[in-house]
């Protein structure tokens, strides 16, 4: 029997350990004094096990069969050590299974016989070997008998169901000589408590309690293991900021009051309500101020009432007379007067006054004599004609501007160059002047001749219009000529048109002054017609317009020859322009009015426009009819309205020259009026 066998037979109600996975190592155990080394370092697989029973697949290559025979080689080497081993440390239950296991696994007789020879020199010392044990115990433990003196390895159990919190676990140990398995079992964990965790949370107000559900889990498994319901207090109403009524502020002297009512914020309970009285403020002394000044002058005393009020009510607190003595006389600066001022020739003089700065009576005077000036003569200044003929020198006093000496010179002219038609004359002008003034000298230059120009032009046509030459000479000077060309600029005369041309006239201005601006006429060519497909306008209202394109010169309009219009379209419109001119609403493009009357029968009808309603997003709030005659409203107080409707006029207003009209008020507050209503 294989090891993955023999452990399903020890556990036949363990359906999760019926069959062991791949690799998966078996429960260690120790026959009779076994050496561990060689199990604990090697583990057999179901696969191996299949190895040493199964046989060749059919069909599998020859070269896969001469491979088993090697592994199986292989296998009878390590056996021998394993018996080697085995029989060394008295195994003999643990050495005998495994070579019966092998022995049944094995297909060539050959060695076969060999591993039986190698049973029988194995079985031999195990028997011998000095156990402790008696005869009885041996057979027991031999037979596996779960009450013989077995020696459990309970540091090692194999468990195969863990405890869980409600559910207790299972384990097994096994004897570490002969491998008999005894059953255990492991007490359940109990649950573990988490944190408490808060459900159903109602929060608690000012005007009602709160409370929640504490619920704790077990942190393993997760089932609930308490539930309380937990009840919260109500909260402290909340005050909200003082409402302060029937205010009378105090005064300075008078105590002021007020009622002071405090209300919750959440629940809106009035929390207090009361009347709360402020004291007096008492007197605040403003800064003191000057009365009934009286200023010192300098023979008499003066003074002023230094007076303290009250800050805020202005009352008068205190008053002191302060007195302040005459200043006396205070001499100010000097200042003249009764002055004759000095000539170049005459001497001069004035007083010398001084006032008291504070009433100004007179303290001193002093006259002070001033010598002549003499004159102060500038510098001369010479004065020429025009052209250099004559020639006027003069000097001035410095002291006294009507004190000058002058003399007039008439100037010898020498003639340096002659006029010619570019340059004027040249001449040097010569004043010969007494004592002071010097003699004087001046060039004069006079004004050219001039050209005197005979001028020829000649308009050619070129590809791009008209240029025109000009030719001149000089009568007075042969070598004097002038040839300028210049390019007409075009501008137009007659527009041409698509059909019929039109006139260009052509410009030349010269940069010489020579030449006069000169001027022609060409031919403009007829343009030709411009057809597009252009959109025409049939039927146009302020919310729509009716259009189609057709085909037609873009400058004259004529239609193209066979052209078809297209079929008619619609586009909105730019919509009403609405003015208000008197409260009188209307479009200025169509004239429609935002609100329509008419009187018939002791009716006034009325309509109003939809555009202008639906424009605005607004509905009609009241509608009232005034009277003229009245001055007043006549219908006020209810309405029905509809886009037409009616007013009825009482009798006594249904005279002939009546007028009325009819208000409307919108929902956006505004007012628009009707036209006038007159009865005929």
């Amino acid at each position: 029997m294989s090891e993955e066998s023999f452990y399903n037979s020890e556990h036949p109600n363990l359906p999760e350990h019926s069959s062991l996975p791949e690799h998966t190592r078996l429960p260690e155990y120790n026959p009779v004094y076994p050496d561990e080394s060689f199990f604990k370092e090697s583990s057999v697989t179901t696969r191996e096990e299949n190895i040493f029973q199964g046989e060749a697949p059919a069909g599998e290559p020859r070269r896969i069969l001469r491979k088993e025979k090697q592994k199986e080689r292989q296998r009878y080497s390590i056996l021998q050590q394993l018996l080697g081993t085995a029989a060394r440390g008295g195994a003999a239950v643990l050495a005998a299974a495994v070579v019966v296991s092998t022995v049944s696994m094995a297909q060539d007789g050959e060695n076969a016989l060999s591993i039986r020879k190698l049973i029988s020199g194995a079985q031999r010392p195990a028997f011998t070997q000095q156990t402790g044990y008696d005869t009885d115990a041996m057979i027991r433990l031999w037979e596996r008998d779960p009450d013989a003196p077995h020696k459990y390895d309970t540091e090692n159990p194999l468990v195969y169901r863990e405890p869980t919190c409600t559910q207790d676990g299972e384990e097994e140990y096994v004897c570490t000589e002969c491998g008999v398995h005894a059953h255990n079992t492991i007490a359940a964990t109990g649950h573990t408590a988490g944190e408490p965790v808060k459900e159903n949370v109602v929060e608690a107000t000012c005007q009602s309690e709160g409370g929640y559900t504490e619920i704790v889990r077990c942190t393993v498994c997760g089932e609930e293991i308490s539930r309380t319901n937990v009840v919260i207090a109500k909260t402290d109403h909340t005050p909200g900021d003082p409402v302060i009524e029937n205010e009378v502020a105090a005064t300075c002297e008078e105590e002021g009051h007020h009622d002071e009512t405090i209300t919750c914020t959440v629940c809106g309970e009035v929390i207090s309500s009361g009347t709360v009285t402020e004291p007096a403020k008492g007197h605040t002394s403003a800064d003191a101020v000057r009365e009934n000044e009286k200023e010192a002058t300098c023979t008499e005393d003066g003074g002023y009432d230094n007076v303290v009020y009250c800050s805020e009510c202005n009352k008068e607190l205190s008053r002191d007379t302060v007195k302040v003595a005459a200043t006396g006389h205070t001499a100010a600066a000097a200042v003249k007067e009764n002055e004759v001022a000095a000539t170049c020739t005459e001497g001069g003089h004035y007083d010398n006054v001084v006032y008291c700065s504070g009433c100004n009576m007179e303290m001193s005077r002093t006259t002070v004599q001033v010598a002549a000036l003499g004159h102060n003569w500038g510098t001369p200044t010479y004065t020429w004609a025009s052209d250099g003929s004559t020639v006027t020198a003069e000097r001035v006093c410095g002291n006294d501007s009507s004190h000058k000496e002058s003399q007039f010179m008439q100037a010898e002219r020498t003639i340096i160059s002659d006029a010619t038609c570019e340059a004027g004359e040249t001449v040097r002008c010569t004043a010969s002047f007494s004592a002071p003034f010097t003699t004087q000298t001046k060039t004069v230059t006079g004004e050219p001749l001039g050209h005197d120009w005979e001028t020829e032009y000649r308009w050619v046509r070129t590809n791009s219009g008209y240029m025109c030459y000009a030719h001149a000479y000089c009568l007075r000077d042969e070598n004097h000529i002038l040839d300028e060309e210049i390019a007409g600029t075009r501008s137009t005369a007659v527009e041409p048109t698509c059909e019929e041309e039109g006139t260009y006239l052509y410009t030349a201005s010269f940069s010489n002054s020579a030449f006069s601006t000169q001027t022609t006429e060409g031919p403009a060519p007829a343009l030709g017609h411009d057809y597009q497909y252009l959109k025409e306008y049939e039927s146009v209202t302020c919310l729509r317009r009716q259009f189609y394109y057709i085909s037609k010169c873009a400058r004259c309009g004529e239609l193209e020859p066979g052209a078809v219009a297209s079929e008619a379209e619609f586009e909105d419109g730019d919509g009403h322009n609405w003015e208000n001119s008197g409260g009188v609403i209307y479009c200025s493009n169509c004239f429609e009015q935002v609100v329509n009357a008419s009187y018939y029968n002791l009716y006034v009808y009325y309509s109003f426009s939809s555009d202008y309603m639906d424009e605005m997003g607004i509905e009609v709030t009241e509608v009232k009819l005034y009277s003229y005659d009245a001055g007043s409203y006549i219908n006020e107080g209810g309405y029905e309205w509809d886009i037409s409707s009616q007013i009825s006029v009482p009798e006594a207003y249904a005279e002939p020259g009546n007028r009325f009209r009819v208000d409307v008020t919108f929902s956006n507050g505004s007012t628009v009026r009707s036209n006038d209503v007159t009865i005929q």
